[in-house]
Parts: C-alpha cells; sequence; structure tokens
C-alpha cells in the first residue's frame, strides 16, 4: 500500500529552527485513496480542528458524523500538538486506558483519520501563523486592527507547515464516494478555499 508523506528530505537548519522529516501519515490504497472499512458509504471532512468543538466528539456538526455508522472522517489540523491531542483520542477509543497499544495508523477514530496539514489555496511548504489562542492560528497574517477578535491578536510564533488544497483532500476519497459535509473553519482562508476549487472537483460534495 502506498502511503501519505509529509513530502520532504529530513533536514536540520540551525539557523531557521527547522526540522522537517520524511514520514509516513495514513494508509493508502494502491488507487491513492485513504483505506477505509468497508461499510463505509459516505465521507465527511473537516478542515481546521484545534482541540475543541470537533466532529469526531460529535460537538458543533459532529452529531451528522457520531450518529451516521457508514460514514468516515477526514480531518486536518497543522498544529502539531492538536494533532497529537487528537491521534491520543484513536489510542482511548481503541484501547481504553490500556497502554502499550497500537493504534492504525493516523486513526483518531474508528471511523476516522486525521493528518497534519493546513489546507488552502496554494500547495507547498507555507508559513502558519500561530496565535496564543490555537484556534485562531491561520495560514492569514495577523494584524491588529477593528474587524479582528482580540483574543486573536497575540501572536505566539510562525511555523512551516505542509499546506494542500481542498481539490487534493478531495482526492483522498473514490471518486464514486459521496461527501456528504465539508466543515471548514481556516481563520480567513474559508472562502478563498472554495473559490480555488475547481466544480469539477465539488461535484460530489452535498453541503459546506
Amino acid at each position: 500500500m502506498r502511503s501519505i508523506t509529509l513530502l520532504l528530505l529530513l533536514r536540520h537548519c540551525a539557523a531557521r529552527g527547522l526540522f522537517a522529516p520524511h514520514v509516513q501519515l495514513a494508509q493508502l490504497t494502491d488507487e491513492g485513496w485513504l483505506q477505509m472499512p468497508r461499510n463505509i458509504k459516505t465521507v465527511m471532512i473537516e478542515i481546521g480542528c484545534s482541540d475543541i468543538m470537533t466532529m469526531d466528539d460529535g460537538d458543533r456538526h459532529g452529531p451528522q458524523f457520531v450518529y451516521d455508522r457508514n460514514a468516515f472522517l477526514i480531518s486536518f489540523e497543522p498544529l502539531l500538538e492538536k494533532y497529537a491531542a487528537l491521534l491520543a483520542k484513536g489510542n482511548t477509543r481503541f484501547h481504553s486506558t490500556t497502554k502499550n497499544k497500537a493504534v492504525p495508523l493516523g486513526h483518531h477514530h474508528h471511523r476516522g483519520v486525521v493528518l497534519p496539514f493546513a489546507v488552502g489555496t496554494v500547495p507547498g511548504q507555507q508559513i502558519f501563523n500561530v496565535s496564543v489562542v490555537a484556534g485562531c492560528s491561520s495560514l492569514v497574517r495577523m494584524v491588529k486592527r477593528p474587524g479582528w477578535a482580540k483574543i486573536c491578536q497575540n501572536a505566539l510564533e510562525q511555523r512551516e507547515v505542509q499546506v494542500i488544497t481542498l481539490t487534493d483532500a478531495l482526492a483522498l476519497v473514490p471518486p464514486t464516494m459521496p461527501i456528504k459535509y465539508v466543515k471548514i473553519d481556516a481563520q480567513g482562508m474559508d472562502f478563498k478555499i472554495i473559490k480555488h476549487t475547481p466544480r469539477a472537483a465539488l461535484y460530489r460534495v452535498q453541503a459546506v
């Protein structure tokens, strides 16, 4: 089986504080689609998760997923500490409190995978602006001006993250599989992401 990888060579640059490994993140079929249980009939996509109000927990828009036993969830979260928190849920869901047990690669749910990518309009390595409030972090540069919530105006740091497009995300799903719902919480990028996605790629998306 092929695998999703960070398409980078192992490198370390002390001057930039950057360490970017080549690492497998999920299992794909030979066709390049995410592996899913056989009973799956529809897919939901969640762009921007942090570690609160996520669809896998049934919060916010989540009940659609939680109660649809034939749905598969693909989540994207570029902040590694939040990505790790989501992955940790997988261990609890698969094994409760039992230690030293493996979980299927990338799974934060029996019917879901989380990937550490940002979703934007242009693929590749980009600067991600991290806010003190994690949910305010964005590919968009933070500015202190009216229209920006005060809690989102305090920057923590900048990180280099891997960005894919919504077209790339949709391509992880078999072309005959309907995509029931796409949730986008990309802090200022939401409408741009949709606008830059060809209609041909959105034909099977039932709701955004």
